[in-house]
């Protein structure tokens, strides 16, 4: 059982304790203990480094062109089809990472979905000295199209757009039985950030663009608090892709 700190009502566990830590609370005296973490100062140091890394973003050639990029191939689009692609065209909202869901995802990768648990993942352990390396999506955002054709359509064009910028770029399809269903993709970026001493580096970043129509916009809404709870349980859902996703119906 674990102690308590009571100056700062931190539990405190024996070794045995974090030889397999059961929860997020025990990865994190386990980080500690083990990897240089200070629950009391990344926090600061965390916050300080995402809003570099995003007034990084703003200022690269590959975000500030973007929404002419939208433009042009909502354009594209309604020349093809005579409908537009998307409601309407802006630059879309960046959302970072909070760090409590940076810790959980680490958590999951290092132990819940790890089959190596409790030796180390063969892919390597996820700790904050690479978390904004091995993690995908501490800076990410969502496109919504109209129509189900729309996604493979955007796909294709912002595929050539993140080459023509020099950035790397792949990308999956991600459909679960709860009706979720779009395409994930990774621009790799070379933005800057400091360092734990606070020397700013450069370092490639992976900025996570999700694509998604309409309807499968309001699924996630719907089901977030769902997933979320889904995830921290490391429920394995299967995965489907669903026949009948938000086809566009012409008069």
């Amino acid at each position: 059982m674990a102690e308590i700190n009571t100056r700062y009502r931190i539990p405190i566990y024996s070794d045995e304790d974090l030889t397999d830590p059961q929860n997020v609370d025990m990865f994190i005296a386990w980080l500690e203990r083990n990897h240089g973490y200070d629950r009391r100062v990344y926090g600061n140091y965390y916050k300080q480094a995402v809003m570099s890394l995003q007034r990084s973003l703003d200022s690269s050639a590959f975000w500030r062109d973007f929404q002419s990029f939208l433009h042009d191939v909502n354009l594209e689009y309604n020349q093809k089809f005579h409908y537009n692609l998307f409601d309407s065209i802006s630059c879309p909202q960046i959302n970072i990472k909070t760090l409590d869901s940076v810790i959980v995802k680490a958590f999951r990768k290092d132990f819940l979905q790890n089959p190596n648990r409790p030796n180390e993942p063969a892919e390597g352990w996820v700790l904050p000295q690479n978390w904004f390396y091995k993690l995908n999506d501490i800076l990410r955002t969502t496109i919504v199209v109209k129509y189900l054709d729309g996604v493979t359509f955007l796909l294709d064009r912002l595929k050539s757009y993140a080459e023509g910028k020099g950035c790397e770029f792949v990308f999956d399809y991600e459909a679960r039985a709860n009706g979720y269903y779009a395409v994930h993709t990774g621009t790799r970026l070379s933005l800057a950030m400091p360092k734990s001493d606070w020397e700013e580096v450069t370092i490639p970043l992976n900025l996570e663009i999700q694509i998604t129509t309409q309807l499968q916009s309001l699924v996630k809404d719907l089901l977030h608090s769902f997933y979320e709870e889904d995830r921290k349980k490391a429920i394995d859902l299967d995965l489907v892709f669903p026949a009948n996703v938000n086809f566009r119906i012409t008069a």
